[in-house]
């Protein structure tokens, strides 16, 4: 699919039946560059979404918030719940924002809306945190969760629709990848800088939750910075979404087909961390130092998966989405050969394991999301994204409700080994559907 026109292609198009301009001789490097408002996108997407990063690190419903519930006490069948809510959030959202972003002019008003009210929600999870018992934080923290499902689903439609509406298709990969290397790398100074000229702070993992606020402040400012082009209204009736409307994509498009099947499959690699995370925090004290060295590792795969992922995904989508799932299955295998050797009582070995496991959720995501915003036409890309979101968050449903009883029922490294398995079953089917 070809990319959109940009800003400077509009503007730089000739006038029908108007006599060709004479272009100037020199030009200087500067003025060229403004002259150009899809490198200015560029590295504004690559700043949101490297806030975005930031802030999904230090506000982790799959790693920060259980743990943080488990610090004050919750009982651990609520502590389950808070990511089935974030799910179920997402869920309602994605499936009533499309119509919403279809119809606006202008996405970045949105993004960037949204990106200041989880900033908002995350300073609220800290005065409940802080200043409530336990049985009114608990509520208040599921109440949260849904909350920061419903919020987080419109951003994400909109910030996907933004992507592709500003940044040439040719780059989205390499813009996909580079900001989460730079959301890993900030991740990592900010947490060493507490630890280093805040040291009161660094046992109080309250702080986490600040910074997840500042994160959010500073992607919502970048993404409002953005060049777009205001887009046309849509043809009435087009931006209705229902199961008929989803059926009818899946029907007329094959390749959507394959990216639905292949997404499904690959929840077993970005479901994977909160299996991990809770059977980790069943071995160690909770507390900020260890939740941090948690947070720290999982940073570090971000900032790997910048030159890992980045212009091998716009090559070859395929072997991106591969490479995670197996290096996934890899990360397992080394978690259940730490249970028989003991060394899982240490908690900065078992956290480095999370390297591994955040770089291979990252190439499955990137490998995903790139496939779709490549190959969705622009008419229908606002509904495949809510469609195939949605989707995906039931599945990650289903997989946490069968995962957790076979984890209940049986032991909890049960299903560390299912994940295994659909870690190598996903790495097979996507070498088919995500080949360029």
């Amino acid at each position: 699919m070809e990319p959109e026109p940009t800003l400077s292609r509009v503007a730089d198009a000739p006038i029908k039946g108007a006599a060709p301009a004479a272009l100037p001789a020199r030009t200087s490097r500067r003025a060229r560059r403004r002259r150009q408002p899809s490198r200015q996108n560029y590295w504004l997407h690559i700043l949101g979404g490297g806030g975005l990063l930031m802030a999904m690190q230090f506000g982790n419903p799959r790693l920060v918030l259980p743990w943080i519930s488990q610090h004050l006490g919750v009982a651990y069948i609520l502590v389950a719940l808070l990511v089935p809510l974030f799910q179920a959030g997402l869920v309602i959202s994605q499936l009533l924002a499309a119509p919403l972003v279809a119809r606006l002019a202008l996405r970045k008003r949105l993004v960037a809306g949204m990106g200041l009210l989880l900033a908002g929600l995350f300073a609220l999870i800290f005065a409940v945190a802080s200043g409530f018992s336990t049985a009114i934080a608990a509520l208040a923290l599921l109440a949260c969760a849904a909350t920061f499902g419903l919020t987080f689903g419109v951003f994400n439609v909109g910030n996907t629709d933004l992507l592709a509406k500003t940044v040439p298709a040719r780059v989205r990969g390499r813009v996909l990848a580079q900001r989460v290397g730079l959301g890993g790398l900030v991740t990592l100074a900010a947490t060493f800088a507490v630890w280093t000229f805040v040291p009161a702070l660094a046992d109080n993992h309250l702080i986490l939750l600040w910074l997840a606020v500042g994160a959010w402040i500073g992607a919502a400012a970048a993404y409002g910075a953005v060049r777009e082009r205001p887009s046309p209204p849509p043809e009435a009736g087009s931006t209705s979404i229902s199961l008929r409307s989803g059926r009818a994509l899946i029907a007329r498009h094959p390749w959507f087909r394959r990216q639905l099947i292949a997404g499904v499959l690959l929840q077993s690699v970005e479901m994977a961390v909160p299996f991990y995370a809770v059977h980790a925090a069943g071995l160690h004290d909770p507390s900020a130092r260890n939740l941090s060295a948690f947070v720290v590792a999982m940073a570090l795969g971000l900032v790997l998966s910048g030159p890992i992922w980045g212009r091998l995904n716009d090559r070859h989508n395929e072997l991106v989405a591969m490479a995670g799932c197996l290096l996934a299955a890899s990360a397992g295998l080394l978690v259940l050969l730490m249970d028989l050797t003991g060394h899982q009582t240490l908690p900065f070995y078992h956290a480095f394991l999370f390297l591994p496991l955040s770089l291979a959720r990252q190439g499955a995501i990137q490998a995903r999301l790139r496939h779709l915003s490549v190959h969705a036409a622009s008419g229908d890309r606002p509904t495949m994204v809510a469609f195939n979101n949605a989707l995906l968050a039931f599945a990650g449903i289903c997989v946490a409700l069968l995962l957790g009883a076979a984890g209940h029922l049986h032991d909890i490294r049960t299903p560390l080994a299912l994940l295994i398995l659909a870690n190598v079953g996903a790495a097979l089917y996507a070498r088919r559907a995500f080949r360029n």
